[in-house]
């Protein structure tokens, strides 16, 4: 969230500012003016870190390949935790923000329709936060039923 939150607000605000429109509710707490900027220094603090991950990710891709015997062509993993997104209640970017971080090609790919027969909310669930709680309550299934389920 640092490298978000301290390095983006000016340049999505100064757009939006040109377009009078105001920030949708999914990334309003990306664009907080209030977070201080980043001074160079700390720009290329966070970037380094970044990069060290980078690497690190790398090297644990190349170990994995040496262990298969062969090259691994693809990283195939959901965009989200839910079949869809509906208007305005996208909560948890963690999904797409592991590929962000890797400056990774990605595309989103239709694979199914939710399936009200296979598709079921766990009633067991224990959410390990307020944001795991907050995602797990839009599983709504009458929602999702029929929607694309992307990958």
């Amino acid at each position: 969230m640092n490298h978000y939150a301290h390095t983006i607000p000016q340049d999505i605000l100064s757009n939006l500012a040109l377009s009078g429109e105001p920030a949708i509710p999914n990334i309003a707490h990306f664009v907080n003016p209030l977070h201080p900027a980043l001074d160079i220094n700390q720009l290329w603090g966070v970037q380094l870190k970044k990069w060290n991950y980078q690497i690190e990710y790398l090297e644990q891709w190349r170990l994995q390949e040496e262990e298969i015997g062969k090259e691994i062509d693809a990283f195939i993993m959901p965009f989200a935790p839910t079949a869809a997104v509906r208007h305005n209640r996208f909560k948890y970017h963690g999904y797409l923000s592991a590929i962000n971080i890797l400056d990774w090609t990605s595309v989103v790919v239709p694979v199914t329709l939710a399936d009200k027969a296979v598709d079921k909310k766990s009633e067991d669930h224990r959410p390990l936060s307020e944001l795991d709680r907050k995602v797990q309550a839009e599983c709504k299934l009458t929602w999702f039923i029929k929607r694309l389920v992307v990958e």
